[in-house]
C-alpha cells in the first residue's frame, strides 16, 4: 500500500502492485537479484570473457592475442548485455559508457572503438570503477595522484579547524586525519598498492614510490597536527603526531585486507584466485594477489571466516552474564546445588596459548582436559576460551547420566560468541563447539547446557583451578585429544593472532627506525619513550599553542636566532644579548635576558633539578615549562594573554 502527498494533502491508501517504498534498506538487496543474471552473459567457464558488476556499475572484459578480437567479443557481449536490458526496463545510458585497451605492449595497442547499437564508444587511457581509476598499463599512477589530490583537499579543509596558535588542540585534528584523511586516501589500496619490502641486494621493492608520495599527504598532516615547523624532520613529525611511517601503516592496511581475503570460505568468488596465489608466483602477469601473498607468506593455513553463515539458535543451550561480579558470585553456589558444573579458562602466559576445564564429581573425583593451542603468535586466548568451552563438553560426555550441567567461565565474550553468529576469528571454535554439543544430545536427548559468567580471581575455586590448568597449558601441557575432537590437534591459525603478530612488526621496525635517526638520538637524550601510535602524553589536554611550542623546542625547529638565520631572517645566530648561539638550551638555561623567569622555575622545581628531561621530556613539567615561556615573552604569538 502506499499514499501520495503533497504539500499538506494526503491522499487515501493505495494498492501499489509492483515496487517497494522509496528508501527500503531492501532495495539494493532485491536489484542484486533483479540484476544477476546481467552477469551471466557468457559461460563461467570461460575464461576470455566475462562480466562483473556491483549494483548498478556493470563491466565486461575480453581477453585476446591482439585488440581486433577483443572488440569483436565485447561488441557480442554488449549486444547480448542490450537485449537483456530491454526485457528488463533498464535502459543503459551507452554515452557513460568507459573502453580501455589494457596492455603494456605499445606494438599491439589500437585505439580502436567499439560500436553499440548505433553510438561509438572511443578507448580512453583511464577509467574510473567503484572509485578506482583503472590506467592502460595498470600502473595505478593516475589513481596515486587521485589519493594524493583527495587526501590533499581534505587535509587542508580540516587545517581550518586548526592552527599553530588556536584551534582544535592535538588529539582531536590527529582523530580527523586517521578517521577522514586516511580512509579516503585509502581507498582500494589493496589493490593499487604493493607492499613495500626489502628485497634481493638490500634495495626496496614494491610501491616505494607511491609510498613517498603518499608520505607528502602524512607530513601536512603531522605539521598541521603539532604546530610544527614546515622544515621539522618527517621522523619527529610522525613521532609527534603518533603517526607510524607512512609505508609501515600502508603496509600494514595491506596486511589487514590480505588476512580477511587469506580467511575467506571456499563458497567466496575469490578463494580459488586466493589459494592460486599463495601456491604460486609467477614471473609474469602478476596480480594483485600475487604480490600480496608473496610479500606475506605468514598468511598461509589462516582459518576460515564465513561471514554469511547461518546457525540457528538452539533451545537446549542458555547462558546467563550476571549484572554485577557481586550477583555472579552469588549464583555460583545456586548452580553447584542445581546442577554438573564445569570450569573452564583460557590462557596467554610466557608465549603460549592453552585451554583447561576443570570439574569435580559428587563422588568427589576430579575431572581435568588441557589443551595446548600453540603460540601466541598463532593463536589468541579467546580461541582459548572457546577452546575451553569444547573440553568442558568432553568432561560432561565422561561423566554417566549428566542431563544438567553448567560451564562457568570468566570471558563475556566466549560466551555471547556460543549464542550468537560471530563473524570473528574462533569462528571454526564456536561451530565445532556447536557440533559437539549435537553428537552429544543424540546420546542424551534430554541434556541441557548452560553457560554463566564467574569473575575471574575473586577466589571461586574452580575458576582458580581453571587458570592454573590453563597456564599449565599454555606452556605446553596437554591432554589426550578424543577421536572425535581430532580437529583441535589440527588448529589452523588465527587471522586476529596474525594481525596483532604483525602490528607488534610494525611497532618493532618503527622504534627501531626511530632509535636509529639522527633526530631520535637527539631527541631520545630527554624522552626515551618509544613512539606509539597513540597521541603522546606530553600533549595530554593542552591547547593547540602550548602543544605547538612543546614540539617546537622538542625539535629544535623554533623562532630562535639560531634557527631563523639558517632562513636569513635575522642578521646573527647569536643571541643579541650573551652573543653566543641562542639555541634551545641557551633560551631555557643559561641566557641572561630571563633570569628573573629562571629563578622562578628554579622554585617551582624546588629539589628537582633543572634538565631538558626534567622540563621537555614525556613525563616532564609541563605547566612550569610553560609559564617559563609566557613570562619570557620570548614567543609573543605564543604567549598565554589570558
Amino acid at each position: 500500500m502506499t499514499s501520495l502527498r503533497f504539500d499538506d494533502f494526503v491522499s487515501e491508501l493505495l494498492q501499489a502492485s509492483t515496487g517497494i517504498p522509496q528508501g527500503s534498506p531492501m532495495s539494493p538487496v532485491l536489484y542484486l537479484f533483479y540484476g544477476a543474471d546481467l552477469l551471466e552473459l557468457e559461460d563461467k567457464d570461460l575464461r576470455d570473457r566475462f562480466a562483473a558488476g556491483y549494483i548498478d556499475d556493470t563491466t565486461i572484459a575480453a581477453i585476446s592475442p591482439t585488440i581486433e578480437e577483443n572488440i569483436v567479443k565485447l561488441e557480442a557481449m554488449s549486444e547480448r548485455a542490450l537485449e537483456w536490458s530491454r526485457t528488463h526496463a533498464c535502459r543503459f545510458d551507452i554515452a557513460k559508457f568507459q573502453l580501455v585497451h589494457f596492455t603494456r605492449n605499445e606494438k599491439k595497442y589500437l585505439p580502436l572503438p567499439i560500436t553499440i547499437a548505433d553510438h561509438t564508444v572511443q578507448p580512453t587511457p583511464t577509467a574510473k570503477y567503484l572509485g578506482v581509476i583503472l590506467d592502460r598499463k595498470l600502473r595505478w599512477k593516475e589513481q596515486a595522484e587521485h589519493a594524493i589530490g583527495v587526501g590533499t583537499r581534505t587535509m587542508m579543509a580540516i587545517s581550518r579547524l586548526s592552527k599553530s596558535t588556536f584551534g582544535l588542540p592535538h588529539k582531536y585534528i590527529r582523530q580527523l586525519y586517521r578517521s577522514i584523511v586516511q580512509p579516503k586516501m585509502e581507498y582500494g589500496l589493496v589493490v593499487w598498492y604493493e607492499p613495500v619490502r626489502m628485497g634481493d641486494g638490500g634495495r626496496r621493492k614494491g610501491s616505494v614510490g607511491i609510498a613517498k608520495k603518499l608520505g607528502k599527504v602524512q607530513r601536512l598532516a603531522g605539521k598541521i597536527i603539532t604546530g610544527a615547523f614546515r622544515t621539522t624532520a618527517m621522523e619527529v613529525l610522525d613521532f609527534h603526531a603518533g603517526l607510524p611511517p607512512i609505508e609501515l601503516h600502508l603496509n600494514q592496511v595491506v596486511f589487514n585486507a590480505a588476512t580477511r581475503i587469506a580467511s575467506l570460505p571456499p563458497h567466496h568468488p575469490l578463494y580459488k584466485p586466493t589459494q592460486r596465489a599463495m601456491k604460486y608466483y609467477p614471473h609474469f602477469h602478476r596480480s594483485s594477489l600475487h604480490e600480496l601473498f608473496h610479500a606475506f607468506p605468514e598468511l598461509k593455513g589462516l582459518e576460515m571466516i564465513d561471514r554469511t553463515r547461518i546457525r540457528h539458535p538452539n533451545p537446549a543451550i542458555t547462558t546467563r552474564i550476571a549484572p554485577s561480579r557481586e550477583e555472579a558470585i552469588r549464583e555460583v553456589e545456586t548452580y553447584e546445588k542445581n546442577s554438573v558444573c564445569i570450569y573452564t579458562d583460557g590462557s596467554g602466559y610466557r608465549g603460549g596459548i592453552g585451554a583447561a576445564a576443570w570439574a569435580r564429581g559428587k563422588d568427589g573425583k576430579e575431572y581435568w582436559r588441557l589443551h595446548h593451542l600453540g603460540s601466541s603468535a598463532e593463536h589468541t586466548v579467546f580461541e582459548g576460551e572457546v577452546d575451553g568451552i569444547i573440553l568442558g563438553l568432553d568432561i560432561v560426555a565422561s561423566i554417566p547420566r549428566v542431563t544438567k550441567a553448567t560451564i562457568l567461565l570468566d570471558n563475556q565474550a566466549a560466551i555471547q560468541a556460543t549464542e550468537e553468529q560471530p563473524t570473528r576469528p574462533g569462528q571454526y571454535l564456536t561451530d565445532l563447539f556447536h557440533t559437539s554439543f549435537e553428537r552429544l544430545r543424540t546420546k542424551r536427548r534430554t541434556l541441557t547446557l548452560h553457560l554463566a559468567w564467574v569473575p575471574g580471581h575473586e577466589g571461586v575455586e574452580g575458576n582458580e583451578k581453571g587458570d592454573g590448568g590453563a597456564k599449565r597449558a599454555a606452556t605446553g601441557e596437554s591432554s589426550p585429544i578424543p577421536t572425535y575432537l581430532k580437529k583441535l590437534g589440527e588448529l589452523p591459525r588465527s587471522a586476529a593472532a596474525a594481525k596483532a603478530t604483525h602490528k607488534i612488526q610494525i611497532r618493532k621496525e618503527w622504534v627501531s627506525r626511530w632509535r636509529k635517526s639522527k633526530q631520535g638520538k637527539r631527541i631520545t637524550k630527554f624522552d626515551n619513550s618509544p613512539p606509539s601510535d597513540k597521541p603522546p602524553k606530553v600533549y595530554k589536554d593542552l591547547p593547540k599553542r602550548s602543544c605547538s611550542l612543546i614540539t617546537q623546542l622538542r625539535s629544535g625547529h623554533i623562532g630562535l636566532n639560531q634557527y631563523l638565520a639558517r632562513f636569513r631572517i635575522v642578521d646573527s645566530p647569536n643571541c643579541s644579548t650573551c652573543n653566543v648561539p641562542e639555541t634551545v638550551d641557551h633560551y631555557l638555561f643559561s641566557c641572561r635576558n630571563y633570569l628573573e623567569e629562571r629563578h622562578t622555575l628554579r622554585a617551582a622545581l624546588g629539589r628537582i633539578p633543572l634538565t631538558k628531561r626534567v622540563l621537555l621530556g614525556s613525563g616532564g613539567r609541563r605547566e612550569d615549562l610553560l609559564k617559563y615561556v609566557n613570562s619570557s615573552r620570548r614567543f609573543p604569538l605564543w604567549a598565554d594573554h589570558g
